[in-house]
């Protein structure tokens, strides 16, 4: 059983049961109110009654100049006024007479042992009075009796008439509460079928969202839900896709290498008469093809070391350390003809310095190996609102516009032959970005094909520490 029909079901016998009940008390009190209002007239008749009884005993005495009637002439007049009230509403009768012996009752004044009760007779129902009273000193049981019939079947009926009515009211809330909850349910329909596409795989699906009520934040909330499976599922799908081709990629240049090792240590391994010019030659390019592994090997190993974090973070001036750089590779800058220009202030930044050395040492390898002989390489460093901003340009060939966002990726390479032929792999960047972003800095790429490359970085600036 669906929930609406859950809530729609027991909403009806709510309404049910509350009109049943409400009516069924209702009728009964009404009822009551018409029985005491009946039993208040009877005792009132009665009590009128037992006031004619006395007035008639009074003119029956002076009638025969009598000082007492005896018991047969206040029976015969009893008889008498009850036989001429059977056509009247209230009728009278004289149950019994009670004992001369009446000190054994314990009765004093006019009326004693009062009583008022519903008979239900073998035809009809009656409102009975009934009380002793003392008529020429002696007890007489008298009672008053008015016919209820009518009443009860009234009530009988009224309470079929309101179960009917009740029945129909109910069928017409019933009718109401449908609709209300067909509208009313119909926002959750569309969540239940939108909810089932996005668990299908439909990413994409979205609710509808009208009005300000609990539906509509549901929605709202499945939406913003929906847009996070959404991304979570992109990011996935793109590092799947990027650990596929980051696999291929190394397993294609793994394979070059390893291809060319094999190759010449079996040349050298079958070939009997190799001549000593040829076996330098050879051994020079296994050389070569292993130092060519071994910078792959450590490439992957910073990479890995950054996917741990284990950084050892300590303050440093980056003016000192780029100085240091600058000096490490003034050999190489003289055998390419090129000049480094460095302006560079005494900013202070946190840094595991193995790592930063890296980063700083790949991006100026980057500008050299893109630059011609005879021109420059320019490091700057500045303080911009309590950030240091480093930036590497360079003058050479530069990176195509479409090709810039794909060059933070491992083994993306501009012109592989170009790269592969300087000793490269593609991985510089991406080394780069990711130790740019373990020491919580951003690195952009700023280039135009044919005039150069500018990298910036940017890392948040700490207060150098001076001792006393």
């Amino acid at each position: 059983m669906r929930f609406w029909q859950k809530i729609f079901l027991i909403s009806l016998l709510l309404a049910t049961i509350a009109i049943s009940v409400i009516s069924s008390v209702l009728l009964v009190r009404s009822h009551e109110t018409i029985l005491r209002s009946t039993k208040e007239a009877t005792e009132r008749a009665f009590e009128s009654y037992v006031a004619t009884v006395g007035k008639r005993v009074a003119e029956e005495k002076a009638k025969t100049h009598a000082l007492f009637l005896t018991r047969k002439q206040v029976a015969t007049l009893l008889s008498d006024m009850a036989d001429n009230s059977r056509n009247e509403e209230v009728t009278l009768e004289m149950i019994a007479d009670v004992s001369d012996n009446y000190s054994m009752w314990g009765l004093s004044g006019e009326q004693k042992i009062h009583s008022v009760e519903l008979k239900d007779m073998s035809d009809k129902k009656l409102i009975r009075v009934t009380s002793t009273v003392l008529i020429e000193g002696k007890p007489y049981t008298l009672s008053a009796s008015k016919d209820v019939t009518a009443i009860c079947s009234s009530f009988q009926s009224d309470i079929a008439y309101v179960q009917s009515i009740g029945g129909i009211v109910s069928v017409a809330i019933a009718g109401i509460l449908l609709w209300v909850m067909i509208i009313t349910m119909r926002p959750l329909g569309k969540i239940n079928a939108v909810t089932k596409k996005i668990a299908e795989g439909n990413y994409r699906e979205r609710i509808p969202v009208s009005g300000n009520d609990e539906l509509s934040e549901l929605a709202d909330n499945m939406n913003v839900m929906a847009n996070k499976i959404e991304e979570n599922v992109s990011q996935m799908e793109r590092l799947a896709e990027s650990r596929r081709v980051f696999i291929a990629n190394m397993t294609h240049e793994l394979k070059t290498p390893l291809t060319s090792i094999l190759g010449f240590a079996n040349v050298l391994k079958i070939k009997a008469d190799v001549l000593d010019e040829e076996r330098r030659e050879y051994a020079s390019i296994i050389e070569a093809e292993a130092k060519r592994l071994r910078l792959l090997s450590n490439k992957l190993s910073e990479l890995i070391l950054l996917g741990e974090n284990k950084l050892d973070l300590q303050q440093e001036n980056i003016q000192a350390v780029i100085s240091e750089i600058s000096e490490r590779i003034a050999p190489l800058l003289e055998t390419r003809q090129l000049c480094l220009n460095c302006e560079v202030q005494p900013l202070c930044i946190m840094m595991d310095k193995t790592l930063f050395v890296s980063l700083i040492y790949n991006l100026l390898d980057n500008a050299m190996k893109a630059s011609s002989p005879g021109q420059s390489v320019h490091v700057t460093a500045n303080d911009d609102s309590g950030h240091a901003i480093i930036t590497v340009q360079d003058y050479g060939s530069g990176i195509p516009k479409d090709k810039i966002p794909q060059v933070t990726e491992a083994f993306f390479m501009v012109d592989k032959a170009r790269s592969r032929k300087a000793g490269g792999f593609g991985m510089g960047l991406a080394l780069c970005k990711a130790i740019a972003g373990v020491h919580h800095g951003t690195l952009d790429i700023q280039s135009k094909e044919g005039h150069g490359t500018c990298v910036v970085l940017k890392f948040p600036i700490v207060k150098e520490e001076r001792s006393e």
